[in-house]
């Protein structure tokens, strides 16, 4: 089909399952846009313009010949390389055929500087296999930086390139071990990294300054016996996304980095101290403490240490639902509470049913008229259920709703404002018309 709905040509498959057009469809002058395909009820097309991939970040280019008519391919140990050391190629060179060159065809490899002048250059002879060794001796005062390979012929047709690089690589010279204790913290608890620096095949490190950073980030909790089960938590936030959604903002734009500052004793030991912020009902909540120790140099040494932050005693899941559910008829969902070990628990929860509202306005922006949607929230009820009875588990059923809704399980309390703060807010949201797990 044309870009302006005009049949360019048809076609049957074969036995393979290809159809082959002929040259109308090349040679037309309308614009090829879209192919479609059926067989009895079955139908199925391609939008031509909407699946073009852009090619100008890949090489798409293909295979290139040249004017010997001959390929080569340049490999060697490694690509990094210390001044000193020494650089050992190997090249094949083969026809376009695929087939060996004469024997003791002469070629030439050159080494070009990162300036793009010529280093040095080696002569060889082809073997009957069409294979030739070589290898290049970095002086230790040489240039850094990104050195250029070339394979060409006897009469200088390039046939292949390689780059390599030449940097200077100081292995670190201290041993740095960092722990954090202890490894399971509670709000409002200490928590210590312990650092022990050694200079390697020598003394601690002493008088040896080092810094910490100390973080948190939520830490997906999945227990293995529940894995149908999600227990996200809502930050309790909204902000404006593309499209004018509404979307929750992350919990781990609550937390803030803290650096702690000191130096190493006698015994190369030394400890920085964090304060767990008295955060509560954020779930299980991941903490780093990210070290760094300096040499004599000021060189940086780098070493991470993690722990965990429990927020709550109790984690509460909700049992997803399948994507597709029907219209009209009771769905019932299943609760569970754990431990933040992953252990069936008992524990009373408040769990409210929401329906999501899509109310559609017309706003003025500029000189024009748009339309936008916009998702309003309604509470249909709300219960305080206690969840445990059956091995952590608790069924709650519900009846039909007539639009969307999402079921919600938190702390049992007060009832909160327009937005729900809640400790524990997993959302399961059912398709239009759907009926949601109650």
């Amino acid at each position: 089909m044309s870009s302006n709905n005009q049949v360019i040509s048809t076609g049957t498959t074969n036995r393979d399952g290809v159809a082959v057009f002929d040259s109308t469809a090349a040679t037309s002058r309308f614009r090829l846009s879209l192919i479609t395909a059926q067989k009895d009820a079955d139908f199925t097309f391609l939008n031509l313009p909407q699946s073009r991939v852009e090619t100008s970040r890949f090489d798409v280019g293909g295979l290139q010949s040249n004017a010997a008519r001959y390929q080569a391919f340049l490999y060697g140990d490694r690509d990094l390389y210390r001044p000193g050391d020494t650089v050992r190629t190997n090249t094949i060179v083969r026809t376009e055929a695929w087939q060996a060159p004469p024997a003791n065809l002469p070629v030439k490899l050159r080494l070009l500087l990162p300036t793009g002048k010529e280093y040095a250059s080696l002569r060889q002879k082809l073997s009957a296999d069409g294979a030739f060794e070589s290898r290049f001796i970095l002086p230790s005062a040489i240039m850094t930086g990104l050195y250029t390979l070339e394979v060409l012929t006897g009469n200088d047709v390039l046939l292949t390139s390689r780059q390599i690089s030449v940097e200077e690589f100081i292995p670190d010279r201290l041993k740095v071990t960092v722990q954090a204790a202890p490894a399971v913290a509670k709000p409002g608890q200490s928590v210590e990294a312990q650092i022990t620096a050694l200079n390697l095949f020598g003394p601690p490190a002493a008088d040896r300054k080092f810094e910490v950073e100390f973080s948190l980030k939520e830490k997906a909790f999945k227990p293995k016996n529940f894995p149908n089960y999600t227990f996200q938590i809502s930050s309790g936030e909204r902000k404006r996304g593309n499209g004018y959604d509404q979307e929750a903002t992350p919990i781990s734009d609550r937390f803030e980095k803290t650096t702690r500052e000191g130096t190493t004793d006698a015994a190369g030991r030394g400890t920085a101290t964090y304060e767990v912020p008295d955060y509560s009902d954020l779930g299980t909540l991941e903490g780093a403490a990210f070290t760094t120790v300096f040499d004599e140099s000021g060189r940086p040494v780098n070493r991470l240490a993690t722990f965990e932050v429990q927020t709550q005693p109790v984690l509460f899941g909700i049992k997803n639902l399948p994507e597709l559910v029907s219209t009209r008829q009771a769905v019932s969902t299943q609760l569970v509470a754990l431990t933040p070990q992953g252990q069936p628990t008992t524990a009373q929860a408040q769990v409210r049913v929401v329906r999501l509202l899509w109310e559609t306005v017309i706003e003025r922006q500029g000189g024009r008229y748009i339309y936008n949607s916009q998702k309003r929230e309604e509470v249909i009820t709300t219960q305080t259920r206690t969840v445990g009875a059956n091995r952590g588990r608790k069924r709650r059923s519900a009846s039909p709703l007539p639009t969307p809704a999402s079921t919600r399980c938190a702390w049992p309390g007060p009832a909160p404002p327009p937005t729900w703060p809640a400790a524990f807010t997993p959302t399961v949201l059912v398709t239009p018309r759907a009926i949601p797990l109650r």
